[in-house]
């Protein structure tokens, strides 16, 4: 899923550790492939290092193994049996995949190693032993790696080396956001030698665990892992957890649970923020220092704690914000950690005479804020009541210095997706910034450009959800793709990757709201532009529609209204604010719909004429081609309102429904995040049938004939019969498909996550032809990298249009459509209107009856 791998794994230790093995065994094998090279990145060994070297890979399998030992002294016997079967699960399913590491079998050491690099490299590279490990280290090396120089020079280089934590994590709840709920997220940033882009390139898996004992719970991690390590969870009982790390202080070099054990059994056991605490300092082994930040969304109380080895503090409270950025506030804790802040005090006065940041805020004894503190309260500050998971996507967590360009990714989460098992994730820089690895390419074998891939939404599986999908097929075009134009709207932005444009078409016009803020429109024929208007400063998505008079276009500040033909600004309403889905047009009126559940009729003039709160969530909407009628889509609830805004009837999904529903021949269509496609009659709102498919969907179906087309996040598109809802046919990809399908011509035209737009035929699902506007996903380890194609498809006059990589694109569809003879669905015909009818016909009848008889009478 543009960028991530979302992997459910279920049951006893030993069991769900097999699952997680089998189903991850190259990624696995990729992130061990990793770790083991980036020895090459070391101080003083980095000069040596180069991939084309006869002894690379011996230099590797030596680090390798000295790792192997050190871990296996210093971890496995802290390791809990439960765990330890987990462990020995995953290098079982790796094994029974038939994969090999460097020519052999994966063993639990192997798996135990990746899991405590982390921890490993925190002791590693910090003083306090008498036979420091990196002696060893240097004993193992020296013949391997000519010319490395003297023992202590070489230690004093790994240990003099800058550290590698970055994080910051921000949390708030009660009167600090939109609507008391708790909001969370947390973001990485990669630094050091043995953390650089390498490394959390692999870092790429949202995992779900729902393990026999203790609590269901989501976390973000590298795949072979059983704790977060980027220590990002939430669990089914509404707890979250997330740590930033910070200069390390004291620690135990014998017992002790490790922060691996510490934080999973806090995420897997806790049912209040007093257990997460519990588990989180019991059996504290020092490591890492660091501070946590904890939810609870059953009592919306949240909580801050300073970690030190002997001291610790805790903040606590229901109404706030709290954020952490690697620096301690408690005095106590700086003091275990930092000590006398010597080396902060020398930093801080060598601050005022240096051009470039030293960093004295994290390693002095009283707390300073540095760059990111002050950004993060700044911005808490600024939006302080208002907070919810779009303000922290958009504008809170993506500010300078945040996501900056070692930023590697970043979560969200909130009540309601917790809840549901779900949340948002961000693979790449949010920021907009390509991970450069050009300095990489000669030392780290493998190594990748990775640009930003943009927000996903990764929804939970149902409980029980049992479904077989078909095994992949190798699809080959039938012919090549015809690309007529291409727009380029991205101004050389670097983050052109993650930017697409919603289109609209109306007579030969496409009409684009790109994420630069512009709406642009577009001669379909040749892709010229007519004009362009820039109307979205917030950063985020702009929706719009248009009646072929009027561009209406709406966003998080507003809806204004264009002009059709040159694109003049008409008017502009700052009372239908937060739109969140494409506008509707319905008898001379313009329907919204907000993000946090509420609804707008305007007149086509702009003023406000009713608006209806319908929940807390996205309101998507649609209507029938009769426009006597508006549908939406609100959470797990599907309703139908009449013109004034009244509700109808209403209809409860069993899942959350993230776009507008499509309407056919009085039959309503959806898909939810419960994995199911609902047909629903729109006259009774009565449930017709419902199909299931492999995982979450999160587009609108398209309907054509006797078929229902759509796309699920489980990577494969279906032909439902739209009679009885039995599947047709599918057809699969090597992505999630999230945006919409358009069904025209012979053809279905739908985009992947693998980074290709697809034209299939309608009738047996055969692959016609396909389009890559950038990065595409192979059948390899590097499925991180894609130009995931997350816009809706439009066709109309024997072309596709699209939008990906900061471009609009016009291909031939290699198909026209058939002249129809359409008829104007009708809602069924009120009862009080046939009575009137009939009674009428019966009254000219009677009376037509009776003239004739008088006339007849009067002849006679």
């Amino acid at each position: 899923v543009n960028g991530w791998i979302y992997l459910y794994i279920e049951g006893e230790p030993y069991e769900r550790g097999y699952q997680h093995g089998y189903l991850l065994a190259p990624e696995i094998i990729d992130m061990m492939t990793r770790w083991s090279n980036v020895i090459h990145n070391g101080p003083i060994i980095s000069w040596f290092a180069s991939t084309e070297s006869s002894n690379y890979d011996q230099v590797s399998e030596a680090w390798w193994n000295f790792c192997r030992r050190g871990i296996d002294r210093q971890f496995w016997y802290r390791f809990p049996d439960e765990y330890k079967k987990e462990i020995q699960g995953i290098a079982d399913g790796v094994n029974a995949r038939g994969l090999k590491f460097r020519d052999r079998e994966v063993d639990y050491l192997d798996i135990l190693s990746i899991n405590e690099m982390y921890e490993f490299m925190t002791r590693f590279d910090n003083r306090g032993n008498d036979f420091h490990p990196l002696k060893e280290l240097y004993a193992i090396l020296r013949d391997l790696i000519p010319g490395l120089g003297d023992e202590d020079k070489f230690v004093n280089s790994f240990l003099e080396a800058p550290p590698a934590h970055h994080c910051s994590g921000f949390i708030a709840t009660g009167n600090s956001t939109k609507n008391g709920e708790i909001v969370i997220s947390q973001q990485v940033l990669c630094g050091g030698w043995w953390y650089p882009y390498y490394i959390p390139q692999r870092w790429n898996v949202i995992m779900d665990i729902n393990p026999c004992e203790g609590h269901r719970f989501q976390m973000a991690c590298p795949p072979g892992y059983i704790w977060s390590d980027e220590n990002y969870y939430q669990n089914e009982k509404g707890i979250c957890i997330i740590d930033t790390t910070c200069p390390q202080g004291l620690w135990k070099k014998r017992g002790g649970y490790p922060m691996a054990i510490r934080t999973r059994t806090a995420a897997q056991y806790s049912d209040n923020i007093d257990e997460a605490l519990y588990h989180i300092m019991n059996g504290n082994d020092g490591i890492w220092t660091a501070v946590y930040l904890i939810g609870d969304t059953k009592t919306g109380e949240i909580a801050r704690l300073d970690l030190g080895l002997y001291t610790y503090q805790v903040w606590r409270t229901f109404d706030g914000y709290y954020w952490t950025a690697n620096n301690l506030k408690s005095d106590y804790v700086r003091a275990e950690s930092n000590g006398l802040g010597v080396k902060g005090t020398i930093s801080r006065v060598l601050q005022l005479f240096l051009p470039f940041p030293t960093g004295y805020e994290y390693y002095t004894r009283k707390y300073f804020p540095a760059d990111r503190d002050l950004k993060l309260d700044e911005q808490g500050a600024k939006y302080n009541g208002t907070i919810d998971l779009d303000i922290l996507k958009n504008k809170i967590m993506v500010a300078d210095p945040l996501s900056n360009e070692y930023a590697t990714d970043l979560k969200v989460s909130d009540t309601y997706l917790m809840e549901n098992n779900s949340l948002w994730a961000y693979f790449g820089s949010p920021g907009g910034y390509i991970w450069d690895m050009s300095n990489f390419k000669d030392t780290l074998s493998g190594v990748k450009d990775v640009p930003p891939m943009g927000w996903s939404l990764i929804c939970g599986l149902p409980e029980n959800h049992d479904v077989e999908l078909p095994l992949p097929k190798h699809n080959v075009p039938s012919v090549g793709e015809d690309l007529i134009w291409s727009y380029y709207f991205a101004n050389d932005f670097e983050g052109r990757n993650s930017w697409y444009a919603n289109l609209i078409s109306y007579d030969d016009v496409v009409i684009g709201a790109a994420l630069d803020g512009k709406v642009y429109a577009l001669d379909t024929r040749y892709g010229n532009e007519i004009w362009s208007r820039e109307v979205n400063d917030f950063d985020g998505i702009t929706h719009i529609n248009t009646n072929g008079e009027i561009v209406i276009v709406s966003w998080e500040n507003e809806t204004c209204a264009l002009d059709f033909a040159i694109g003049h600004l008409i008017w502009k309403n700052k009372d239908a604010n937060h739109i969140c889905s494409k506008p509707v047009f319905v008898d001379n009126k313009i329907i919204l719909g907000s993000r946090h559940g509420e609804t707008f009729a305007t007149s086509l003039d702009g003023k406000v004429i009713w608006g209806r709160k319908l929940g807390k969530d996205k309101v998507y909407l649609a209507t029938q081609d009769n426009k006597n009628f508006i549908f939406a889509t609100v959470g797990n609830m599907c309703y139908k309102l009449n013109l004034e805004g009244d509700i109808i009837w209403s209809y409860a999904a069993d899942g959350t429904i993230n776009s507008p529903a499509v309407v056919y021949d009085n039959v309503v269509y959806f898909g939810s995040t419960d994995t199911n496609v609902y047909a629903l009659d729109t006259r009774e709102g009565t449930l017709k049938w419902k199909q299931t498919t492999g995982w979450s969907i999160i587009n609108t179906p398209a309907v054509d004939n006797d078929v229902v087309y759509v796309g699920s996040m489980d990577n494969h598109l279906y032909a439902i019969d739209k009679k009885d809802g039995e599947i047709l046919w599918t057809f699969g990809t090597n992505g999630a498909i999230r945006s919409s399908p358009a069904a025209y011509g012979e053809y279905v035209f739908f985009g992947s996550d693998d980074g290709y737009l697809y034209a299939v035929e309608k009738e047996s699902g055969k692959l016609i032809w396909r389009f890559a506007p950038g990065l595409t996903i192979q059948n390899d380890v590097y499925n991180y990298v894609t130009t995931s194609i997350a816009g809706d498809v439009i066709a109309d006059n024997n072309l596709v249009f699209m939008s990906a990589n900061g471009m609009i694109y016009g291909l031939d569809a290699k198909t026209y459509e058939k002249a129809k003879k359409t008829v104007s669905e009708k809602e069924g015909i009120p009862t009080e209107t046939v009575l009137f009818i009939v009674l009428s016909l019966v009254v000219i009848i009677f009376v037509t009856a009776i003239y004739l008889i008088v006339s007849k009478k009067k002849e006679k």
